[in-house]
């Protein structure tokens, strides 16, 4: 039967002791270690403990913060950690080898959190969950290696880590869960390119990765949402923006949550066509993607969240999707913002699930949109619907739609192709715009119905060449 052989501080003293000591290696027969065994231990460097098989349960180890051992080598043995146990390794711990650690399964809880001077980490590949805040502001964090067997990365596991430039997630093909804040403020990392075992995204996991230039979540077919502040750079940021020039997304993806892409100011294109399932874009999405000049939304989106393209103030036009059950407002904000000051085409014709356009398209943002076809389909358009188009030339009214009211004194200028047969009242668009266009075969009707009503105002008939708009 073994002993038990305890390793205390006066041990190492009488053994290690002198100076010049860089490296101790501890025998096999260790079972167990003092925690001030190492306290003062100012010129060793590295702790090997990878002969001590007795060891299952790393003790907590107390050093003097500014003095203590800068590599550890565990034991190989090892099958969990007792609580803080590097937690006075904060400011001298530069490299740990888990690499022989093969029953290790789990990085507990807050394991290297704050160890600001930590640069490398090899894992066994038997891990396979990293706890919460296990290696949090790890800010010289370069060099680590996620194994096969890894599955979950729990909330702010690798956040603050400004110094990880690059990760193999295409190496942890076991790999099923990224949680909240996972990877938040890692300045440093240039390329997100997720394995096809991914499930969930926790909200903010890659926020304020400002040094992201891709994204490539094409290969992650079970990936069903883009939660909020996924990849974007929030609003209490002080960074600029977000450096990202190219997005791939599943054709898996039902939801693009709130503020999932916002202050992407690099970002040019993002073609969502790909994505047949989506049937959610969230609040602010796109917000402030300040250079997005073309985005591709498909049929089968429901909804869209209000001012998803704010700020988009290189995009000229947007084409809605048929399925759309409601009109979100695109902008917010005022001219001094330009919010969407390029912004020239609205496509919405397609749209005739909308019954009602009773919310401002645009806000008061700034835009150069001239023309407006309400969709078929449409029953009721109110003046709020047009707040803020102070560019419009022309507006088109669908077969279907009954009531409808244009702003005062703004659409002096503005003609009107209306192809309903009836309008309830027409006191409320006659008399604001230059001229109504009506449909040959109910333009008497027209006349009588202003006379009655004692409207004056230009009623003619729809030109040739527009007699057909809503047909083609």
């Amino acid at each position: 039967m073994k002993r038990d052989f305890k390793i205390t501080k006066d041990y190492i003293e009488t053994h290690f002791g002198h100076d010049n000591v860089k490296t101790i290696t501890l025998p096999a027969s260790t079972t167990q270690i003092e925690e001030y065994a190492f306290f003062d231990c100012a010129s060793i460097e590295t702790l090997d403990l990878s002969l001590c098989e007795e060891i299952l349960c790393m003790p907590k180890l107390t050093t003097l913060s500014t003095r203590g051992i800068k590599k550890v080598i565990l034991p190989p043995n090892l099958m969990e950690f007792q609580s803080a146990c590097f937690s006075s390794w904060t400011n001298c711990i530069e490299e740990a080898d888990m690499s022989q650690c093969n029953y290790l399964e789990e990085i507990p809880k807050d394991l290297f959190r704050g160890c600001t001077e930590l640069k490398k980490i090899s894992l066994p590949d038997s891990i396979k969950k990293i706890g919460f805040g296990a290696f949090n502001s790890c800010y010289s964090l370069s060099d680590i290696n996620l194994p096969k067997s890894l599955e979950v990365l729990e909330e702010e596991s690798f956040s603050w880590n400004k110094a990880i430039s690059h990760i193999d997630f295409l190496a942890c093909s076991n790999l099923r869960h990224i949680g909240v804040n996972t990877f938040f403020q890692c300045t440093s990392l240039d390329e997100i390119v997720l394995p096809d075992s991914i499930e969930e995204l926790g909200a903010q996991s890659f926020c304020r990765c400002i040094s992201v230039k891709k994204i490539n979540l094409s290969r992650c077919t079970k990936l069903r949402q883009i939660p909020r502040y996924c990849f974007g750079n929030d609003e209490e940021s002080d960074f600029d923006g977000m450096q990202l020039k190219e997005i791939l997304l599943p054709p898996s993806l039902e939801v693009i949550d709130d503020y999932s892409f916002i202050f992407c100011t690099e970002l040019e294109e993002l073609d969502l066509s790909n994505c047949q399932k989506l049937k959610e874009i969230g609040k602010c999405a796109f917000k402030d993607c300040k250079k997005l000049k073309t985005l591709i939304i498909p049929d089968g989106v429901e909804t869209i969240g209000n001012f998803f393209i704010h700020n988009c103030e290189h995009l000229s036009e947007l084409t809605l999707p048929k399925s759309l059950v409601e009109f979100p407002q695109l902008g917010a904000g005022d001219e001094e913002n330009c919010s969407l000051k390029r912004l020239k085409v609205v496509d919405m014709h397609n749209c005739h699930l909308i019954k009602e356009c009773t919310t401002p398209l645009v806000g008061i943002a700034e835009n150069k949109i001239e023309v407006i076809a309400i969709p078929d389909g449409v029953e009721l358009v109110e003046a709020d619907f047009f707040e803020g188009l102070k560019r419009l030339k022309s507006i088109y009214l669908p077969p279907t739609l009954t009531e409808v009211e244009i702003p005062e004194d703004e659409y002096k200028n503005v003609v009107i192709y209306c192809f309903s047969s009836e309008l309830d009242s027409l006191e409320d668009i006659v008399e604001r715009c230059a001229c109504l266009y009506v449909l040959p075969q109910y333009l008497n009707n027209y006349k009588e119905q202003a006379e009655a009503e004692e409207v004056s105002g230009n009623i003619e008939q729809i030109p040739d060449d527009k007699l057909y708009f809503y047909d083609e």
